[in-house]
């Protein structure tokens, strides 16, 4: 077996490895140890039935479909560049402290201050424990319980972002090169027209409002409830929601990396395989982001699973060890999932839209949204398409995940809509992924549609240049935190409640009730 083979393999098994260990410390850390080990042989069932150990062909495939993919890794100077991009993300995202904070750090500081702290499970006076999708801050924590304590997580968990940040940069330059990471760091949609039409007709100056967009937060939103509308930038989700962002990036990197080298193969066991490998991720990604999981899901899901269940119809495949492998996909996943089912009921805002939208100029901006973020995508890439056929097998994958960012805005659940914002996450990459695609094939076209879909990049690019470019400034975010971990010594989650006083029960978001199944018969004890 060649050298490139060996890194594949190595490369994707330290992925997979990244989500699933901190999987592995909640089963061991939160659950009875009989729990832990049925999970644990579970996981390795499934990842040698699924092939994950043998992954080769993808980056034999890969390499020869996309010039620009590099499946080695390119050598030092490659791995050195994936390093250098991935700590100056970390660094000045204000992942540690080491740079201000999104506002969001409040609930990051104070949970991990809570997991280095408390014992596991974390249960609290009033009769209640932590719920919360822990994953991102767990191995860190554990690494601060064992060694240095509270004083020195921030480094653990400055080093485990920077860990998987430059994982997903090596895994995106596997896929399309330097050109599809930097649109990928870049990417947004075409929202900026709208402060060019407020610009236009604003009686300001052009420089206040130039000043106006650098001071302040731009994004399309139907203020109906905090939160509104909005799909964030990847520059803007990994600032205020690292927990979701970066695990949700891996994992829907994968599948991609693997649905365009296992489907081009025409091999109907790989087909199999690469449905097994979804559910894989999904199952793990449950308690990194449960939304984000469902995102995974919705845009992989479908034929995928159809793939699956054919394959074992075809094939005449043993039912007994057809049920096998169900069963081992619900165990890894059921102990998460019985772990959210202790949560406490929240009164967060829930709904269709039309029950929030009051007012005929909302829905003018419910369909301005709908319009920026996915039709005008759609058209474009459906143009281009039907001209040039470049997609081809892609195409039907990239239109599914146009049509979730479409679909999601008519239902709005939690206080500041997080169903729509992180359930987007892996449609969102998608869409980035079919646009570069798109946008690499045309550069030798002179035609309308290539300067259209330049153009339009260019609009897109806009806002996330801004936020990075505010990296440097002295107050890079409107809301920052004023307290680093170690400043919520002595305070337990409750204390988020300082920060939404009377607007709705914040605390609600974390708290498992310790009447449940969960803490009755299944934590460790």
């Amino acid at each position: 077996m060649d050298r490139t083979i060996h890194l594949n393999i190595s490369f994707l098994a330290v992925i997979i490895g990244y989500l699933a260990l901190p999987v592995v410390v909640f089963w061991c850390g939160w659950f009875e140890w009989w729990v832990a080990v049925v999970c644990l042989l579970a996981t390795v069932y499934l990842f040698w039935v699924t092939g994950y150990g043998r992954i080769v062909k993808g980056c034999i495939l890969t390499k020869n479909i996309h010039k620009t993919s590099n499946c080695s890794g390119g050598g030092i100077r490659h791995q050195i560049s994936y390093i250098s991009i991935a700590f100056v993300w970390t660094y000045l995202s204000g992942i540690g402290g080491f740079r201000p904070q999104h506002f969001d750090y409040y609930k990051h500081n104070l949970v991990l201050n809570n997991l280095v702290l408390f014992d596991w499970p974390i249960i609290y006076a009033d009769s209640h424990y932590l719920c919360y999708y822990n994953a991102y801050y767990l191995l860190p924590a554990l690494l601060a319980k064992a060694w240095g304590g509270v004083a020195v997580v921030h480094f653990y968990m400055f080093g485990w972002a920077w860990l998987g940040l430059t994982l997903l940069f090596r895994l995106l330059h596997k896929i399309g090169g330097w050109s599809f990471v930097l649109l990928f760091m870049f990417f947004n949609s075409t929202e900026t027209i709208l402060l060019v039409y407020e610009a236009l007709k604003s009686p300001d100056t052009i420089m206040a409002t130039l000043a106006d967009l650098w001071t302040n937060d731009h994004t399309i939103e139907l203020i109906v409830t905090p939160g509104g509308l909005t799909y964030p930038s990847h520059v803007e989700s990994l600032t205020a929601v690292p927990q979701h962002a970066i695990a949700g990036w891996l994992a829907t990197g994968v599948v991609v990396y693997q649905w365009s080298a296992k489907r081009l193969s025409g091999d109907s066991h790989e087909s199999w395989v690469r449905g097994g490998r979804l559910l894989i991720l999904a199952a793990l990604l449950l308690y990194w982001s449960p939304f984000v999981a469902l995102g995974l899901l919705l845009v992989f899901g479908f034929r995928t699973i159809q793939q699956n269940i054919s394959y074992h119809q075809d094939h005449c495949f043993d039912n007994k060890l057809y049920i096998l492998h169900l069963t081992s996909y619900i165990i890894v996943a059921a102990p998460t999932l019985l772990y959210y089912a202790g949560h406490v009921p929240m009164n967060d805002p829930q709904g269709f839209i039309i029950n929030f939208i009051q007012t005929p100029h909302q829905y003018l901006l419910l369909a301005t949204f709908l319009v920026i973020e996915a039709i005008f995508w759609g058209v474009l890439i459906w143009l281009i398409e039907r001209k040039y056929s470049i997609l081809k097998q892609n195409y039907d994958l990239v239109i599914t995940a146009i049509l979730i960012l479409f679909l999601l805005p008519f239902y709005h659940y939690g206080h500041f809509n997080d169903f729509m914002r992180r359930v987007s996450l892996p449609a969102s990459m998608v869409l980035c992924w079919g646009l570069w695609q798109l946008f690499i094939k045309l550069q030798n076209q002179k035609s309308i549609l290539r300067y259209t879909l330049t153009a339009c990049l260019a609009v897109a690019l806009i806002l996330p240049i801004k936020h990075h470019l505010s990296w440097f400034t002295e107050r890079p975010y409107m809301g920052v935190t004023n307290k680093s971990i170690t400043d919520f010594s002595g305070h337990t989650i409750h204390y988020l409640g300082q920060y939404h006083k009377g607007e709705f029960d914040v605390t609600a978001q974390y708290l498992g009730d310790s009447s449940s199944v969960y803490w009755q018969y299944l934590r460790k004890k």
